[in-house]
């Protein structure tokens, strides 16, 4: 999907699982390697539970991710986090697709912070 691997969480946990650390080291050498990038954590849940369970699962699966990534040397100013809870999920979906949809997204942002328009020129405080 992006250019990182999403990180995926087992059934209402927000816990890293081990199996999934080697790609948050992969986050960090790519945050390493190109100090001017920022990363979007979003963090998704399943369908399964309440609205507004799953808005706070999910930031706490993104809040998380940003913890870890903080701890291995990333600068936290470089780091955005968003829950989506269940918005995006698959309603009665199968094992597999909840699975999925169990995850922190990690989205490189655009070059001027914002995943949107560039800034207009000039623009820009003193």
């Amino acid at each position: 999907h992006g250019l990182l691997p999403s990180v995926y969480f087992d059934f209402d946990q927000s816990a890293i699982k081990s199996g999934e650390r080697s790609k948050l080291a992969d986050a960090v050498k790519y945050l390493k390697d190109n100090p001017a990038k920022k990363l979007l954590l979003e963090g998704h849940c399943d369908w399964r539970g309440t609205d507004e369970y799953n808005l706070s699962l999910g930031d706490r699966r993104a809040q998380g991710v940003k913890n870890y990534l903080v701890k291995a040397g990333v600068d936290a100013g470089r780091l955005e986090t968003l829950s989506k809870g269940s918005l995006e999920a698959i309603k009665n979906g199968t094992a597999e697709q909840m699975d999925h949809d169990r995850r922190v997204d990690l989205d490189v942002k655009k070059d001027n912070g914002n995943a949107t328009a560039p800034a207009a020129p000039g623009a820009g405080g003193s």
